[in-house]
This record gives structure tokens, sequence and C-alpha cells, in this order.
């Protein structure tokens, strides 16, 4: 696997090289959204040099290709510690919505 990490910030998009190895997958990394990372954008360009996408979305494939996705989450460690990233996570019916007086999520949208 070969891992591109999309440019962000109006960079340009990479450059990939011309001849792809054999048996390699390229997978394009990024935690941003395509107004920030403008490659994200671009859904005939990825289909064309990408086998996978890793982003945050949840979607099994990248929103508006046929492309898979991985979906990814990260913890900023500098917010975080390490023991509450690594603890079990608490079921809705105990979580307080950050004090916002929603406690629980409807799964079903309407």
């Amino acid at each position: 696997m070969i891992l591109f990490h999309g440019p962000t910030h109006a960079r340009d998009s990479p450059r990939f090289p011309n001849i792809k190895p054999t048996n390699s997958i390229y997978a394009l990394l990024s935690m941003e959204q395509p107004k920030y990372a403008t490659i994200l954008s671009n859904k005939q360009d990825l289909e064309k040099h990408f086998d996978l996408i890793a982003t945050y979305s949840l979607e099994p494939y990248y929103p508006g290709t046929k492309i898979p996705n991985l979906p990814l989450t990260y913890y900023p460690l500098n917010i975080l510690s390490m023991e509450a990233v690594l603890q079990d996570p608490r079921p809705f019916s105990k979580k307080s919505g950050y004090k916002t007086g929603i406690t629980q999520v409807n799964s079903k949208l309407n």
C-alpha cells in the first residue's frame, strides 16, 4: 500500500508516478473537508488514481464515488489523556450531551 496524504489549504494536488507498481494499492488519507483539501472535490481524479480513501466519513464508499472509504478518527493527545482514549465508551443513556440538555440521539432521520 502506498499512502498519500491529501494536500490542504489550496496547495497543488500531488503528482503521481506514470507507472503504478504491480499489486500496489494507492490510498489517500485526509481528515479534512473538501473545502480545505480540494483534491477531495475532484471525484473523477480520485477514481482515476486511488483504490482506497481514508477519511472521517463513516460511509463505506467515499461520497459520490465507488472508492472504498476507511473511516478514521483521531484523538488529540494534547487534549485527551491516553487513559481517556482507551476507556470503554459510555452508553447513550449515560451521556450528558455536554450540558446541552440533549441526552440521547435519535438514530432515525425523518
